[in-house]
């Protein structure tokens, strides 16, 4: 299992690596109201209030 965990920074670029890699989810504190959620091709996880 490849677990990739971001922040704000170069989300987008994260995320095309990440389902490059195959990982199986993709955590991140960027708002669930960014486009970063609208991927379908990996599970994202939101952490944040």
């Amino acid at each position: 299992m490849t677990i990739i965990i971001t922040t704000y920074l170069d989300s987008g670029v994260l995320i095309a690596a990440a389902i490059s890699v195959n990982a199986d989810e993709f955590i991140t504190t960027e708002k669930t109201t960014k486009p970063l959620h609208r991927v379908t091709e990996i599970n994202v996880i939101f952490l944040g209030s």
